[in-house]
């Protein structure tokens, strides 16, 4: 008894529901993969941009500034979530962008780890989803301790130093 294959060439497994080799998923569609070895790097950068923003923030900013933060990045998280969702009708750039956008909530699907490491099964993806949340806790705790110390602890008292500047500055003019 011969099979008849039932998937297209990008398609394999039970219903068709897995990329072939050489191919990666994006927004639902196996695309083939082309040489994207320059992208990683710049994925990385782009990721280490983005965590130290977030913990120089933690550290710099007011509450209320931090405050509004958080909620605008709330809201774009919705919005990508909302623009992937639908982003199968996009064009393939537009595809693209949503995927390097879902950074921001911690989707990085769009490394297209299936074209420089091969198929990988889903412990591994688990691993590191959780690794790199861990990381991103780290370094959140990391910069709200150091706010704590710079900022209140009585032998720093950066806050008030800070404070008496502005208010010596003002006091000037």
């Amino acid at each position: 008894v011969t099979s008849i294959p039932i998937c297209s060439k990008e398609y394999r497994g039970e219903y068709c529901s897995l990329c072939r080799e050489g191919y990666y998923r994006l927004a639902g569609r196996c695309q083939l993969c082309d040489n994207g070895s320059a992208e990683v790097p710049v994925i990385i950068f782009a990721a280490i941009v983005f965590f130290g923003l977030i913990g120089f923030g933690v550290l710099f900013l007011s509450e209320f500034t931090l405050d509004g933060l958080v909620k605008q990045l709330i809201l774009i998280q919705q919005l990508i979530g909302i623009g992937q969702s639908v982003s199968y009708y996009f064009p393939l750039w537009a595809q693209q962008a949503f995927n390097i956008l879902n950074l921001i909530q911690f989707d990085y699907s769009f490394v297209r780890t299936e074209c420089a490491l091969g198929p990988i099964n889903l412990p591994e993806i688990y691993a590191g989803y959780i690794l790199s949340t861990i990381g991103f806790f780290v370094i959140f705790i990391i910069a709200s301790t150091a706010r704590s110390i710079v900022f209140f602890h009585p032998r720093f008292r950066l806050f008030d130093r800070l404070k008496k500047s502005y208010d010596d500055l003002i006091a000037k003019y």
